[in-house]
């Protein structure tokens, strides 16, 4: 009976050793602000991203993993609302602003800011461009996407805040929402084939586009938002209620590892350097708060400082298939739904 005692034990001390862990990271947040969230992560672990202030605007920022923080607005002087999306290793940052004082969803603009302060309209065609802007690679090659009055959206490349290329699946959709970009041009993002169809990932390599559905029967839409040179990406997928869950997809298991945080039903995954550090955020389930963090495939000893180890939840595997979706009015929403509600 003893031997048997030590061998379950020996057995317990080899499981719970043999299982992988990963890091969380808290993120400070920006000082005054009701909540904080956090866009991308480039090499240097510079993060960027945007805040809430009591009155509902929205504000950028970028900084350091210890909350050094610099907040700026694409216009001071009448910008209800600005939002970093991407950051590269030089400082450059791309993402989306206002040009009126009507809430950030209905009149905004695509923004380059360049590592010395200044900042540039996102041309296309030699107008600017209306849409959310995703990544930008250590090229200073970034990824946005184009609205068109009649609903639909084209992705396209770009640099030096002029969107170049356009972003072609092989097939035809009525959306194309492009995210990230890898250095060696990979774009990832999500896309709709029909307008009655929920939202799909995409990774396009080679010229070639593998399309993403998380595996969840109640999944409505899937969303890629980063990937990085080793074919790690992020998400999250959508419940019917538009309840999101983050996730993390190995491109070359063609497998999700869901991503879950402690305190909070919903969740997000970004931005995603090389070193496999990953932005999260957690909400709760009425979105009155939230809280970001640093995701860390290591334990916390090889990870930045102030971290606790967490373990991974048991991968799943992808499967085919795609479900219709229905967008809700943006008008009802609150100013987070709202913000979330920029992407359908």
């Amino acid at each position: 009976m003893r031997t048997s005692s030590k061998l379950a034990a020996l057995l317990a001390v080899l499981t719970a050793s043999s299982a992988h862990a990963a890091t969380l990271i808290p993120v400070p947040i920006v000082p005054g602000s009701t909540n904080t969230y956090v866009a991308d992560i480039n090499d240097k672990n510079v993060i960027a991203g945007d805040y809430e202030l009591p009155d509902g605007s929205f504000h950028a920022f970028y900084g350091t993993l210890d909350g050094q923080y610099t907040t700026f607005d694409f216009d001071e002087t009448n910008d209800p609302g600005t939002d970093a999306r991407g950051i590269d290793n030089k400082g450059n940052i791309v993402g989306t602003a206002n040009t009126d004082n009507e809430p950030l969803i209905y009149d905004v603009v695509q923004f380059e800011r360049f590592a010395n302060g200044s900042m540039k309209l996102i041309k296309n065609h030699g107008a600017p461009t209306a849409g959310l802007t995703g990544g930008i690679n250590s090229k200073g090659v970034f990824v946005v996407e184009n609205w068109h009055s009649d609903n639909t959206v084209d992705g396209f490349t770009g640099k030096k805040a002029k969107a170049k290329e356009q972003i072609e699946l092989g097939f035809t959709t009525v959306r194309v929402r492009p995210r990230d970009i890898t250095i060696s041009g990979d774009v990832a993002g999500y896309t709709k084939v029909t307008a009655s169809t929920g939202y799909q990932g995409f990774i396009l390599h080679d010229g070639t586009t593998t399309l993403v559905n998380y595996p969840d029967e109640t999944a409505t839409n899937t969303l890629l938002e980063g990937i990085n040179s080793k074919g790690i990406s992020t998400g999250f997928w959508e419940d019917a209620d538009f309840n999101e869950f983050g996730f993390i997809y190995d491109t070359k298991t063609a497998k999700f590892s869901p991503v879950t945080i402690p305190g909070f039903p919903q969740s997000s995954a970004g931005g995603v350097n090389a070193a496999g550090l990953i932005v999260v955020q957690g909400y709760s389930q009425d979105l009155t708060q939230s809280a970001p963090y640093i995701y860390c495939p290591k334990k916390p000893s090889k990870c930045p400082s102030g971290g606790f180890e967490i373990a991974d939840p048991k991968p799943v595997a992808m499967v085919a298939g795609t479900k219709p979706h229905t967008v809700a009015n943006p008008a009802a929403l609150t100013p987070l739904k709202a913000k979330r509600q920029m992407r359908q």
